[in-house]
């Protein structure tokens, strides 16, 4: 359980997603510390701190007297092409590493930062999955220079709390989605072609359920290095999950209990874990 006492600083705070984090801390009553390598649209309503997360001191700088820290500051586009590939590799894990160790050095005991889904395969033109579902264990498969970043994090993560009294918590997250912006939408006018979402296997995960394992894991009990798989309980498809793999990637083992639209992530050591479970289906909204 983090303390009210100090705040909790937020990466990547004028993003898309940062922000939702942002308004969710402070409903919860926590003060923040907003960071983003972009300069804030209205400094006034919403401060924030401009900061290079390559620069390590000004990293340290601005989580001095911070208690945890929410680390979504990235590029966050997948790559297939070597030049921008080599600049987002460089970006995500210097900013990431410097991140981290800032936090061992000023003995922020907690770090929650966003890995991906693409650490396990994206796009799925060269690679398949093994089996369903897909869990935290099963063997990577980056595909372009992002997951790699992402891949390379996790194994910091690894060394940090190896070395130092903190615990890193990487959330794996599935394509982020948007209700608000009718992202839904898409999903119902998508159904007749499922290609268009197979490289990222039909998963996706709605911003509130962002929000609610972000929320997991700076309270949940637990220690050291953890990566978590974060997406909605089913896919984005109404062609049950079996059919779909069945079609496009016929030697991936299916399991005999998997839900008729379930996710291929297995999502049952987040439940285990941190206490989250996705509450967030375009089904139940569109109905």
């Amino acid at each position: 359980m983090i303390s009210k006492e100090k705040p909790v600083a937020v990466t990547g705070a004028l993003g898309r997603t940062g922000r939702h984090i942002c308004d969710a801390l402070e409903g919860a009553g926590h003060d923040v510390v907003r960071i983003d390598v972009a300069a804030p649209d209205n400094p006034f309503y919403t401060p924030s701190r401009q900061v290079d997360l390559a620069q390590y001191g000004d990293v340290v700088a601005n989580l001095h007297g911070c208690g945890a820290v929410v680390h979504f500051g990235a590029n966050p586009w997948p790559d297939l092409d070597f030049f921008t590939g080599a600049d987002r590799f460089s970006n995500n894990t210097v900013g990431t590493f410097n991140v981290f160790q800032a936090a061992a050095q000023l003995g922020i005991e907690r770090v929650v930062w966003a890995s991906s889904e693409t650490v396990q395969g994206f796009p799925y033109d060269k690679v398949a999955p093994e089996r369903l579902p897909i869990a935290e264990t099963d063997a990577a498969m980056p595909q372009c220079a992002y997951a790699m970043s992402k891949l390379a994090c996790e194994g910091l993560a690894q060394q940090f709390a190896a070395q130092f009294p903190i615990t890193l918590i990487g959330l794996r997250l599935a394509h982020v989605v948007y209700a608000e912006s009718g992202d839904f939408d898409l999903f119902r006018a998508a159904q007749d072609d499922a290609s268009e979402r197979r490289a990222i296997l039909w998963k996706y995960v709605e911003i509130r359920d962002v929000v609610s394992a972000v929320m997991a894991g700076l309270t949940a009990e637990i220690s050291g290095a953890e990566v978590f798989n974060i997406a909605a309980a089913d896919t984005v498809m109404d062609t049950p999950t079996a059919a779909l793999f069945a079609e496009h990637f016929p030697a991936t083992a299916l399991p005999d209990n998997l839900p008729e639209f379930g996710s291929p992530m297995d999502l049952s050591k987040a439940k285990a874990q941190l206490g989250w479970a996705p509450k967030i289906s375009w089904r139940d909204i569109l109905s």
